[in-house]
């Protein structure tokens, strides 16, 4: 099951990355701004919690030797 979820999250973080980058080529820069702090914030804490699921993920890895 983890591995579908990984799978998951690395292609949309990928995809929204790609976007983000495709339009710094396409316009020179890109400008992101997020005008409702009530989203700002849910955005942060869901990016938060995925940072600290792929760290669990990593350590777990690493500590259970399937490197």
């Amino acid at each position: 099951m983890f591995k579908y979820i990984d799978g998951v999250i690395i292609v949309a973080l990928s995809t929204a990355f790609l976007w983000h980058l495709s339009n710094i080529i396409r316009y020179g820069s890109h400008w992101i701004q997020e005008p409702n702090l009530v989203v700002l914030v849910v955005e942060i804490i869901l990016i938060g919690l995925l940072f600290l699921y792929g760290l669990f993920r990593l350590v777990n890895t690493l500590m259970a030797g399937n490197g």
